[in-house]
């Protein structure tokens, strides 16, 4: 019985998208799932924002953001108090003014 355990523990950690047991894929297929998301945000995008796109929680998310901002890879922005993650060269689009 505990061989099948086994087994079937091993099968469900090979399923995982990015993850494989004892070793770094859940870092790389994290990093590829938030640059996805980036793109897809046209090139910015908060911690919040990229959990909801991606497998990550908020907290994972900032992280790995603030690692890229940390090396260059994206830039820091504020926008109504909230920090926006963007890459370099692109700026959020101004939100429409209401009168």
């Amino acid at each position: 019985m505990p061989v099948v355990l086994a087994v079937a523990l091993l099968c469900y950690f090979l399923r995982l998208p990015g993850r494989r047991p004892g070793g770094t894929g859940a870092k790389f297929g994290s990093e590829k799932q938030l640059l996805m998301a980036i793109r897809d945000a046209d090139g910015t995008i908060t911690p919040v924002e990229a959990a909801l796109e991606t497998s990550l929680t908020v907290d994972e998310a900032e992280e790995i953001l603030t690692r890229f901002a940390d090396r260059g890879h994206l830039v820091v922005q504020s926008q109504d108090g909230a920090l926006l993650y963007a890459l370099p060269g692109r700026r959020p689009t101004p939100e429409p003014r209401t009168v």
